[in-house]
């Protein structure tokens, strides 16, 4: 199967038996978390204003404010998820090489071009750096996609050092 033919069976929702597929994370999950628990704090505060005998507008204030963070903690949808053309972003290990489809565009490099996958860090973040043959070096986000942490390993474990 071609790198071609494996990126577009992971697309349609089958990944080979030789592959393996590491699909990114949701980069807004934390931040709807917080709404989420702003959201259920706000009702809490209005809850024990009620108790207390607080003034109605008061407490309508307050609900209102949690219901807003609460409708915040939902994913939207924006134009890309009904956009043909959007595709989300994946990592797939092949038996020939690796391919990315990230906010870079999609790259592919063959485990025969590559001489070392090096960890390193790029814009304050941990990322894999592909060396290539000819001393071309490419970065790529390796935490940005679920359970990174062991794509790292097995990229290091296909890339060997030439030993010369």
């Amino acid at each position: 199967m071609t790198e071609v033919e494996t990126l577009l069976a992971v697309d349609r929702g089958s990944v080979p038996a030789d592959t393996l597929a590491f699909f990114a994370r949701d980069p807004d999950s934390g931040e709807r978390s917080t709404y989420l628990a702003l959201g259920m704090v706000a009702a809490i505060a209005a809850f024990a204003c009620a108790l207390g005998g607080a003034q109605r507008p008061l407490i309508a204030v307050i609900l209102i404010a949690s219901a807003a963070l609460t409708i915040l903690s939902f994913p939207t949808l924006g134009g890309n998820e009904e956009d043909a053309s959007f595709k989300r972003h994946v990592f797939l290990v092949t038996p020939k090489g690796i391919i990315v489809r990230d906010s870079w565009g999609l790259r592919t490099w063959l485990f025969d071009e590559l001489i070392e996958a090096l960890p390193w860090s790029y814009e304050h973040r941990p990322h894999l750096v592909l060396v290539e043959r000819d001393g071309t070096r490419h970065a790529v986000d390796y935490l940005g996609f679920a359970r990174g942490e062991h794509l790292r390993d097995v990229l290091i474990d296909r890339v060997k050092p030439q030993i010369s």
